[in-house]
């Protein structure tokens, strides 16, 4: 089995008038955004959330569903609404879609939104099996290592997580939704896609409308989990450019 880590949940939330709310996919974890939410400003609060099922074993994840993360999510925006003027979205992977669903049918009201690895159209390499399989063995190699800390789902052998169907199943029910959401977004998106990411495909960026308020970039030398210092400074400078006061 390999060593634990551990994923929670953790914010700052000091009564700031803006909050920066961060999203992780399926089997991520809150300790993606940890660069992300460190460079934020004092003045800035954040929250990054574990979603149901998440930050435990492949028992706890299997019996999860999209519906419990959805149910989640969409209780936290109205809860953070009621306290902050103004909420800026991070989502990575899954977690996009929570976002794009909350805003486009729940009325989230996010100020901007910064999507990172949006799986609209996904793409199952074998690096990203490799990945899987090597992480939950305990191989040890700096890429296996960084993989296995953006995972917050522990198996104790990597066929466990051939158990995993219905979380899968509801993010596929996930990603035909948002899919038909899309030209219902009305605020200030920025896409990120990793010029190396081994899940998502960059066709997915061709699905988002071509509007004044979308943006789309390719960051270098990055996948899906793992994202070079280039590629998070140029994703810092894009958050901190919705944090602006005039919201540019």
């Amino acid at each position: 089995m390999t060593n634990f880590i551990r994923h929670a949940a953790y914010q700052r939330l000091s009564g700031a008038d803006t909050l920066v709310l961060f999203a992780h996919g399926i089997q991520g974890s809150p300790n993606q955004f940890t660069a992300l939410a460190a460079a934020l400003p004092e003045n800035v609060d954040y929250l990054c959330l574990l979603l149901p099922g998440h930050g435990n074993s492949v028992r706890e994840f299997r019996h999860s569903s999209a519906h419990q993360w959805r149910a989640y999510f969409d209780k936290t925006c109205r809860e953070m609404h009621a306290r902050y003027r103004r909420i800026v979205f991070v989502g990575h992977s899954m977690g996009c879609l929570l976002g794009i669903l909350a805003e486009t049918e729940h009325a989230a009201h996010f100020s901007e939104m910064l999507l990172l690895a949006c799986p609209l159209r996904i793409r199952i390499t074998r690096r990203y099996l490799l990945n899987n399989w090597r992480s939950a063995a305990g191989t040890a190699s700096a890429e296996t290592a960084m993989f296995r800390a953006a995972n917050s789902v522990h198996a104790r052998h990597p066929i466990e997580y051939l158990s995993c169907i219905r979380p899968y199943l509801g993010l596929l029910r996930l990603i035909r939704t948002a899919r038909r959401c899309l030209p219902n977004l009305d605020c200030p998106v920025t896409v990120v896609h990793s010029d190396d990411d081994e899940i998502v495909s960059s066709k997915m960026l061709a699905l988002f409308p071509s509007s004044e308020r979308i943006t789309k970039l390719i960051v270098p030398e990055s996948g899906h989990f793992i994202y070079s210092e280039a590629a998070t400074r140029r994703i810092s400078a894009e958050l901190a450019g919705m944090l602006k006061p005039s919201g540019g």
